[in-house]
């Protein structure tokens, strides 16, 4: 049910075939037409509106000297904020209420770190709180949002991975230009791609290694489900039970049965 369920969400074509049923959490689905309903309950200027982003880690500037990106992500996580410039884009759609995944840029980084909830409205820096960088070393903005619900990762996901999954990478190849700015607004479902994501263990063997039975039959018919599930195609497997990564293939595919497009 939930193969057939994300299917159909991933193939939806606005205005034109639209999907029955939207995702609203890990494991967890509605029917489309109860967030119609709800949106039109709520006002157009709800303060509270709930909104997904991305927040760019970069390295930035110190009482000190340079900071490096992770040190200024756990710095500003202990004091439970974060700061915009006054030119960020997308600094006028930031809510409360909203979610962030952050992503570290830059060397060592490309990759996605943690998770948070925007807990005020975006407001001027007062002195009492630029105090507050200060004291941790951290010069500091314009503008800053309180946080609540941070979840630094202690495994956290490479871009790479799952570059072919997330929608508002356009430019798979120089995905590195969708990371600039500072903020980046994203869809519901990219937001929860990359949350639900688990990163492949490990490394699979070089080909030019590969000795005997390394490369097994269902090992192989993983990586052509997985491939054909990243290109967005419905897969199949008639080898149902072989475990794959840290799933079986089954899982893995979105098909249960085979389509009936050619003789029995």
């Amino acid at each position: 049910m939930y193969a057939v369920l994300y299917s159909e969400i991933k193939n939806e074509i606005p205005g034109k075939t639209p999907s029955r049923f939207i995702r609203t959490g890990r494991g967890m689905f509605s029917l489309s037409e109860w967030q119609s309903e709800q949106r039109a309950e709520q006002s157009r200027g709800e303060a509270t509106e709930q909104r997904y982003f991305v927040f760019i880690v970069n390295e930035g500037q110190g009482v000190q000297g340079k900071l490096p990106a992770r040190q200024i992500y756990e710095r500003l996580m202990r004091l439970g904020v974060w700061g915009i410039g006054e030119r960020t884009p997308y600094r006028k759609e930031l809510r409360k209420e909203s979610r962030v995944v952050f992503y570290q840029a830059g060397k060592g980084g490309q990759r996605f770190i943690g998770t948070a909830t925007i807990a005020s409205q975006l407001q001027r820096m007062s002195e009492s709180r630029a105090q507050q960088w200060r004291k941790v070393g951290i010069e500091p903005i314009a503008y800053d949002l309180e946080l609540s619900d941070i979840n630094i990762w202690k495994e956290t996901k490479p871009v790479i991975d799952m570059i072919q999954r997330l929608e508002f990478i356009g430019n798979k190849e120089h995905f590195g230009v969708h990371f600039q700015g500072g903020v980046r607004r994203i869809s519901e479902a990219d937001y929860y791609t990359i949350l639900e994501f688990k990163p492949p263990k490990g490394r699979p063997p070089k080909l030019e290694t590969a000795k005997g039975n390394e490369y097994t039959h269902s090992l192989v018919q993983g990586m052509l489900v997985e491939l054909g599930n990243l290109l967005g195609y419905d897969s199949y497997s008639a080898n149902q039970s072989p475990a794959y990564r840290d799933t079986t293939i089954g899982e893995l595919a979105t098909l249960e049965d085979l389509p009936d497009f050619t003789s029995k």
